[in-house]
């Protein structure tokens, strides 16, 4: 290797080690600039789904649009199910889903144009319970082990009327309280009375 040769390299050795002494202090600069100026923050981020893991990668939550155009946010349980769900209807309507897959129970609370409605069910013993507001009434339903309601609470403007009903859903004791006073009925399963006192208005029965 001639003196020339040997003296080209020394000059591109030299080279490269002033573009990596640069490239380094620019590095420091960055951080140091960095570390003084604390955190870095954005005032805004844009994106159609927003999905959080954990250190296993399994989904743990998830905020987006449904398939059906609603807004919503997603928990999910230790078994990857959906625990709670909150969304936004179309025309407005708040909803709110919790579930235990090993109770197999279930919470829905909506509200909506018509009013505020609450649910609950579970399921392995059938047992449950509904809350609303509707027009001029607020109503309470208790559930047994069938789909048809035992215990029926109404209340209005007018008075408030409470019914039990058999297996079939038929309203066999009603009490009822109205402006005029109080009042109670023991009803056959065809609906007449097996016994009253004094007579109850029937648009004070509860009927859902």
């Amino acid at each position: 290797m001639t003196i020339e040769q040997r003296v080209a390299g020394l000059e591109r050795q030299a080279r490269r080690w002033r573009t990596l002494t640069t490239l380094c202090a620019a590095a420091l600069g960055y951080l140091l600039l960095s570390g003084q100026a604390g955190p870095f923050v954005r005032d805004e981020i844009r994106t159609k789904n927003l999905v959080v893991t954990n250190d296993k990668g399994v989904e743990c939550a998830s905020l987006g649009i449904a398939a059906d155009g609603r807004p919503q946010l997603v928990l999910y349980g230790v078994d990857t199910e959906a625990a709670a769900v909150m969304s936004i209807a179309k025309d407005g309507a708040a909803t709110l889903v919790l579930t235990a897959s090993e109770r197999d129970c279930a919470v829905l609370a909506q509200a909506g144009n018509d009013g505020p409605c609450v649910s609950a069910l579970d399921r392995k013993t059938g047992l449950g319970l509904i809350m609303a507001s509707r027009d001029d009434k607020a109503q309470l339903q208790v559930f047994g082990d069938d789909d048809v309601p035992s215990l029926s609470l109404e209340a209005r403007s007018g008075g408030a009327g409470l019914a039990v009903k058999d297996v079939r859903g038929r309203s066999r004791a009603c009490i009822g309280v109205t402006d005029d006073g109080p009042s109670m009925a023991l009803l056959r399963t065809d609906g007449r009375s097996m016994w009253q006192v004094p007579v109850i208005e029937p648009d004070l029965l509860p009927n859902g």
